[in-house]
């Protein structure tokens, strides 16, 4: 090839600095759509995440309700059923039951309710 006039390198020089900046603009324009895919792809992650652990605190909820109850029924005592020595709280008003020795619950003294905690004293 032979030299290039001075218009002529000015032309290359034109062609190709078009040419670059072209390709930095569709680069930057696919990176950011690329950027977007990917912060779209992050929340997507994100809310499923969120639904996830969202569910499962409304599970462990559940869960901890109904261990509550079974504790609560198992720390019931019921008129009819024996005792040791201690003190039962009636569950309904409130009053104490002293127990000196075993022996079978009678129903509330004050209110007849039939079940009781046991009470610290």
């Amino acid at each position: 090839m032979g030299e290039l006039t001075r218009e002529e390198a000015d032309k290359v020089h034109d062609f190709v600095s078009r040419d670059v900046y072209s390709a930095g603009e569709q680069l930057a324009m696919q990176e950011r759509e690329v950027a977007d895919r990917l912060r779209l792809g992050t929340l997507s992650v994100e809310q499923a995440l969120l639904e996830r652990f969202s569910r499962l605190a409304q599970a462990a909820k559940l869960e901890l309700r109904h261990l509550e109850k079974a504790r609560r029924r198992l720390a019931e005592w019921h008129t009819g059923e024996i005792t040791t020595i201690g003190m039962l709280r009636c569950r309904h008003c409130g009053e104490l039951l002293h127990f000196e020795r075993t022996g079978r619950i009678p129903p509330c003294p004050r209110c007849h309710a039939t079940v009781f905690e046991r009470a610290r004293e």
